[in-house]
């Protein structure tokens, strides 16, 4: 019995430093794995927190009076040029984060999809008159991009077909957003749209 036990003894007394050395392996990889899930949980809380803070930019006092006034100019004239386009400088910086990974794609579409394919289905006349005029296809490439995939998006997930952008569901979104805040006299009466000021800029 005595010289089992010093036998065993002098196994582990031997070995007391391979044990050291695979506590000390497992205690990093136990930190390493817990600090993985912390960087995950942070990234995934502040892509959730920069979501917020474009919804709350969206909702904003004003961007409601520049959504109501831009639905209410494309109510009256469809085919219209002279427009605010904040609303898609809004929506190409939305498109930017996600398509990057910065927001929660979840929550993007959740939040802004029935606008977005909306407002690029009004608005893509718009669009193609700045390319044309800019001599540039890749003005609004990004919203024009986040609006296939939430289109995509929409198909997998079974939504109605009125949710991909057409004609009529797009005149009642207009609709809806023309009630927003009617107090044009808190806009600039004499504000110039961005793409036709920087078309006269470049004809001289």
């Amino acid at each position: 019995m005595g010289a089992c036990l010093a036998c065993l003894l002098s196994f582990f007394r031997d070995r007391v430093e391979l044990f050291m050395m695979l506590g000390t392996w497992a205690l990093a990889v136990i930190a390493f794995l817990t600090f993985v899930y912390q960087t995950r949980q942070t990234e995934k809380l502040t892509r959730l927190q920069l979501c917020l803070e474009f919804q709350k930019q969206y909702d904003s006092e004003y961007m409601q009076d520049r959504r109501g006034a831009l639905a209410r100019s494309l109510l009256d004239n469809p085919e219209t040029c002279e427009i605010d386009d904040g609303i898609l400088v809004f929506f190409e910086n939305l498109s930017h984060f996600e398509h990057r990974g910065l927001l929660d794609r979840d929550m993007v579409w959740n939040t802004f999809s029935a606008d977005v394919i909306s407002y690029w289905a009004a608005l893509k006349h718009y669009v193609e008159w700045v390319r044309e005029e800019m001599r540039d296809p890749t003005f609004f490439e990004e919203t024009e991009r986040l609006c296939k995939e939430i289109a995509k998006e929409n198909k997998k997930r079974g939504c109605p077909e009125t949710l991909i952008g057409q004609r009529e569901e797009v005149r009642r979104f207009l609709k809806w957003e023309a009630r927003r805040r009617k107090t044009p006299d808190r806009l600039p009466k004499c504000r110039f749209k961005l793409w036709s000021a920087l078309l006269r800029f470049f004809r001289g």
